[in-house]
């Protein structure tokens, strides 16, 4: 009996003596496998990384993408089992492609470059590394067509419009484009087109507009009417260069520019209208029509644009022959201070005017403008004239009012020298500036009574 209890007791404490210790040898195995950290005893390391999911071209792991396109790269270490601490992920080039901690690249812009996976492991306190790579060609985005915002317009001499070239698909790399006009040669005198689609209609007809991407080379077109303009548009054109001017501060004006009279006060802001100007004093109109001088230290002169734009020959004679203008001779004679421009025109024998000469001037500055309004030659005139309070001469001189001529560029006393050759901007006392040949034509062919327009 006592045997037996023993026998009990024995197999019993061996039975707990097992049991307690495979608890601790079954949880390291389980470690083991969970981490793939050992075999046995023994520390695996990584000896190999390789793409998964990556082609590879002459030994080489490669892949392409578009500007834009983003790609997860995965990786397999080998042996299967071995153990790494660290995943390092780096890009040769960020300009062109970026890569995160995941290994998810980015494509930036067109080029390439290479990604550079490098993964670490600890052994024996001492870090062994393995590294892979992979080429990333970063391609563009192809343009796959383009079209225009219109296809067909009309619009009138001397308008501009603004053409946009849509290119498809919107994310494509290259979305440049280049403008220009169908059979050019032939049409550039109907339209012209700039760098950005701006179209400006320069004379009568029909023209294509064609635009052209520059990656892949392709085209749209927009055909363009150009129609004259009508009476009313001219009309919009014609610009009065009517000379105005600022009251600076409370003052009179006067009857006369020598010992006048007063004539009314006037306030300081009152906007006038310049009639008139000698030296220091300036004959103005006042909004309630009354007129009378005063000095110019009391005026803020109102500085008025030149005009860029030009008006065509037929333009230029319908509203001429639309207002009737009368002439005592063949000829009548249009200064277009905005434009700085006179027009000469004839009558045919039909009594209709048409343009003959286009000139470009100089007409006065603002401070100094040109007398506008309608007058007729007097028929003073002569081949030179000196100015000594200017120490300027000009030649081929026709009066036009008082001081007021048509002349030539300036030169100085010799009759040689040229002091100032410029036409086109306000540069005068007030009078009429022209080139040496076009004043010579100027005053050999326009007679005294001819009727001249200043506006």
């Amino acid at each position: 009996m006592v045997r037996k209890l023993i026998s009990k007791f024995l197999l019993t404490l061996l039975f707990v003596f097992c049991f307690t210790a495979l608890i601790p040898i079954t949880y390291f195995s389980v470690a083991k496998a969970e981490g793939n950290a050992e075999q046995g005893n023994e520390i695996i390391p990584v000896e190999r990384v390789v793409f998964e999911n990556v082609e590879v071209e002459n030994d080489k792991y490669q892949k392409k993408l578009k500007v834009g396109e983003s790609f997860e790269l995965k990786i397999k270490v080998q042996p299967e089992n071995a153990v790494y601490e660290e995943v390092i992920w780096s890009s040769s080039n960020e300009k062109v492609a970026v890569v995160d901690n995941n290994g998810k690249v980015i494509a930036k812009t067109i080029g390439e470059l290479t990604i550079k996976v490098t993964v670490k492991s600890k052994i024996n306190e001492e870090i062994k590394e393995v590294t892979a790579e992979c080429k990333i060609i970063v391609e563009p985005i192809n343009v796959s067509g383009v079209i225009l915002t219109e296809t067909k317009k009309k619009v009138k001499i001397g308008e501009t419009f603004n053409l946009t070239a849509k290119v498809f698909p919107e994310n494509a790399t290259n979305k440049g484009v280049k403008w220009d006009i169908k059979d050019k040669d032939k049409n550039k005198n109907v339209v012209l087109v700039d760098n950005n689609g701006k179209v400006t209609a320069v004379g009568i007809g029909t023209a294509k507009i064609i635009v052209t991407t520059l990656d892949g080379g392709f085209k749209a077109e927009c055909e363009v009417e150009v129609i004259p303009l009508n009476l009313q548009d001219i009309e919009k054109r014609i610009v009065s260069s009517i000379p105005t001017a600022t009251i600076k501060l409370d003052t009179n004006i006067y009857t006369s520019s020598v010992k006048g009279k007063v004539k009314t006060k006037v306030l300081k802001g009152t906007k006038v209208i310049i009639l008139d100007n000698k030296e220091e004093w300036y004959l103005i109109k006042l909004q309630n029509g009354i007129v009378g001088w005063i000095k110019k230290s009391y005026l803020i002169i109102n500085p008025s644009p030149i005009l860029k734009d030009t008006l065509r020959k037929e333009d230029l004679e319908l509203y001429v022959n639309s207002k009737n203008f009368k002439s005592k001779t063949n000829y009548f004679v249009w200064v277009d201070i905005a434009r700085q421009r006179t027009y000469v025109f004839m009558k045919d024998k039909k009594g209709k005017y048409n343009l003959i000469k286009d000139f470009v001037v100089a007409t006065g500055k603002d401070a100094t403008p040109t007398i506008i309004g309608l007058f007729e030659l007097d028929g003073q005139r002569g081949t030179w004239k000196y100015f000594p309070q200017y120490k300027v001469g000009v030649k081929n001189w026709i009066r036009l009012k008082g001081g007021y001529l048509f002349h030539s560029i300036l030169f100085a006393k010799d009759g040689k020298t040229i002091l100032n050759p410029n036409v086109g901007k306000k540069l005068s006392h007030g009078c009429i500036r022209m080139k040496v040949d076009d004043s010579y034509w100027f005053y050999k062919n326009i007679p005294s009574k001819t009727t001249v327009w200043v506006n």
